[in-house]
């Protein structure tokens, strides 16, 4: 019993869905729920690109603010973030 054609699916599966979501990119807007100060305006634009299943965060400047803007997170693909209790590291 050979696992070859499972593997050539697999393959012509991300190939189908590489096709069907050719330039499509999701787009959202966010906000820093704690943020305190300056941190309470900013802004950031996170792209998700279907085709590739890679993330891109881009902050818009604000005039006269003193933070720049600009990329903030370069398009890449990226593990799932787990948040750790406290200063330790544990994992939830």
């Amino acid at each position: 019993m050979s696992l070859e054609p499972a593997i050539i699916d697999r393959k012509l599966e991300d190939f189908a869905r590489f096709m069907r979501a050719k330039g499509k990119v999701l787009r959202f807007l966010a906000k820093l729920v704690d943020a305190k100060g300056q941190d309470k305006d900013r802004e950031f634009v996170i792209n998700y690109f279907l085709a590739t299943d890679q993330v891109s965060v881009y902050e818009p400047p604000i005039r006269n603010s003193g933070i720049v803007g600009g990329l903030f997170l370069a398009k890449g693909r990226y593990k799932k973030f787990i948040r750790a209790n406290g200063i330790d590291g544990e994992v939830e």
